[in-house]
């Protein structure tokens, strides 16, 4: 049970991470910056 509970604790912070990322870096991306396209 509290591997199950720990383990969609990892997922949901992965994806809260992920959702972050790309809210936080996209818009810099769509205008023009090559860089981010490397990360």
């Amino acid at each position: 049970m509290l591997l199950a509970v720990d383990y969609w604790l990892l997922a949901a912070t992965k994806l809260g991470t992920l959702l972050l990322f790309l809210w936080y870096f996209y818009p810099a991306y769509k205008v023009g910056h090559r860089d981010f396209a490397l990360l």
